[in-house]
């Protein structure tokens, strides 16, 4: 191991599992993901290298790598180094040209795979529109970094940026807790046996569990090993958006599992299973100082589904609300350890087939004594895990819904008609009413009559 590493603590369960997916496929950009900011207004260049570098300098889980010592798999912290991209110029006719220029090089370098053990697991890129319109992107491995990571970031980058524009430093509160406490925590808690209570609660919900849905493809599944992700997009106006809240409101569920309830109907639909499982990541952290470190602590958690055509929709989207604040209460629990406790051909590694989490649209954040803005950029990833991933994002402008889905699999024509049942689905649950479960079904198209299974 290079001289320059300090080995800070164990590596955590997803991290273990990350690291062993990484070491099988070496050249795919499995969890590389890209935090993307679209920044309007001057930057000076130095003074955003120097934040860029507190940034992380301030936060030892981006300069982290994992490796083995001894047997046992370690985070691993290299020294702080500067981080000092270079602004590459974008060409275009006009700045929306120039943006789709830019998101298309964000795309590719999206598709670069991360080496977690030799690292490093971050890098920068900084594209410039025009003088005052610019694309700055981290791209970082995700066993360092999630999706709450994001917001922590860019406000510590603009804090850092304000405070050199200023000439003085940055009052940033001490963090008290780390990742790698984290990791540590759950290690210790696994290992006096303090899971016991929701490891009872997931063997009991997942007994009997029926065989994996299996959505109409257009290739083997078996040995399939192209990983390259397509991720087409739908928008719902906000009226429409607004009329689901108020529909989830006044039957006293969350939007949340109104939506994951529709997605259940359109699988049951397209693959006429009845016991659906749908992953649901989750924030994992467990307390305030939890919440204000970077690294990854996203948990993925099983929502089963358990469709009967002739129960009301409504009743339907009560169970699945129900089934979500059971799978809160008791998500404590890594699902590495779901997976050692629990065999069954659905709950191995890489993931479940489908995936689906509702988000809302990080706010942009100002330069403290200037016009600068920093608003977060959506970008296509490089690889999939699972063979779909539904991302619904809550937006002023409506419902955004991206189909992240493996193209060597899904077909154009089975990845439409998913979209147009979706819309279907959505479209009827806005107007009102409470149709069974079966008169939605009946409603979508018939899923293709030949496919590959």
């Amino acid at each position: 191991m290079s001289p320059t590493l300090i080995v800070a603590g164990p590596a955590s369960f997803i991290q273990r599992s990350m690291w062993a997916i990484a070491q099988r496929h070496r050249a795919v950009p499995f969890n590389v993901i890209a935090l993307p900011w679209r920044v309007r207004g001057a930057l000076d260049a130095d003074r955003l290298a120097a934040a860029l570098t507190e940034v992380v300098d301030r936060h030892p889980a981006l300069r982290t790598r994992l490796v083995m010592v001894g047997g046992q798999l370690m985070q691993a912290v290299a020294a702080t180094e500067p981080l000092a991209p270079m602004p590459t110029d974008v060409g275009g006719a006009t700045s929306e040209c120039r943006l789709n220029a830019a998101l298309a090089l964000l795309r590719d370098a999206t598709r670069m795979p991360i080496n977690i053990v030799a690292g490093p697991p971050l890098r920068a890129l900084w594209l410039r529109l025009d003088a005052d319109d610019h694309v700055l992107a981290l791209i970082v491995h995700h066993a360092v970094c999630d999706g709450w990571s994001r917001q922590i970031i860019v406000d510590d980058l603009v804090a850092f940026y304000a405070a050199r524009l200023r000439g003085e430093p940055a009052r940033l509160a001490p963090l008290s807790m780390s990742v790698v406490d984290h990791a540590q925590e759950q290690i210790e808690t696994a290992d006096r046996g303090g899971y016991a209570a929701e490891l009872a609660y997931w063997r009991d919900e997942l007994d009997g569990l029926a065989p994996p849905v299996a959505l109409p493809v257009v290739a083997p599944r078996k040995g399939h090993r192209d990983f390259r992700a397509a991720a087409p997009r739908s928008l719902h106006d906000a009226q429409t958006l607004a009329a689901l809240q108020a529909r989830a409101r006044g039957r006293r569920v969350s939007t949340f599992a109104l939506l994951l309830a529709a997605l259940a109907v359109l699988l049951h639909q397209r693959s006429g299973s009845e016991d659906i499982v749908i992953g649901v990541p989750t924030l994992g952290r467990w307390s305030p100082q939890a919440m204000t470190f970077v690294g990854c602590a996203t948990n993925m958690l099983p929502a089963r589904i358990r469709i009967d055509p002739a129960h009301s929709f409504d009743e339907l989207a009560a169970a699945v609300h129900a089934t979500i604040r059971r799978l809160l209460a008791y998500g404590r629990v890594p699902l590495e350890l779901v997976l050692r406790e629990i065999q069954h051909p659905m709950l191995s590694r890489p993931g479940f087939p489908v995936w689906s989490q509702l988000l809302a649209t990080p706010p942009a954040v100002m330069v403290a004594g200037s016009t600068t803005t920093f608003a977060p950029l959506p970008v296509e990833r490089g690889a999939l895990l699972s063979e779909i991933d539904i991302d619904m994002l809550e937006s002023a402008a409506g419902l955004q819904c991206e189909f992240a889905h493996r193209p060597a699999l899904f077909g154009a024509e089975i990845m439409q008609g998913l979209m147009a049942g979706w819309s279907v689905l959505t479209a009827t649950l806005a107007n009102g009413g409470s149709p069974h479960v079966e008169q939605l079904s009946s409603r979508l198209t018939p899923p293709p009559a030949t496919h590959v299974t």
